[in-house]
């Protein structure tokens, strides 16, 4: 009688098993998509502060301030059990001094 309880138990454990390699693998690809999304603004935010800081050579300001922000949509099992809602903030801001001289 013991062998038969022991069959279940095997499909039980891979069931929880899958269960937790589903929930780690969504919240990797979650994660990768809120990383890419971030570096991809920081990039555009960036450009255009130096684009501003170039344009105000010889303007007497102190600094060049850029930002932006977004929400990015995750899957809705990292959703759900890692993030908690389905959109995710991403903010950044940059600041550079004006550059100097001419060009």
């Amino acid at each position: 009688m013991a062998t038969r309880a022991r069959k279940g138990q095997a499909l039980v454990e891979m069931a929880l098993g899958m269960f937790a390699f589903a929930l780690v693998a969504s919240a990797l690809v979650g994660f990768a998509i809120y990383i890419a999304s971030a570096l991809d603004m920081r990039r555009t935010v960036r450009a255009d502060a130096g684009e501003r800081a170039m344009g105000s050579i010889g303007q007497p300001t102190s600094l060049v301030t850029s930002q932006d922000s977004r929400k990015v949509e995750v899957d809705p099992i990292a959703a759900e059990y890692v993030f908690g809602r389905e959109e995710v903030s991403v903010r950044d801001s940059v600041s550079l001094p004006p550059m100097s001289g001419s060009l």
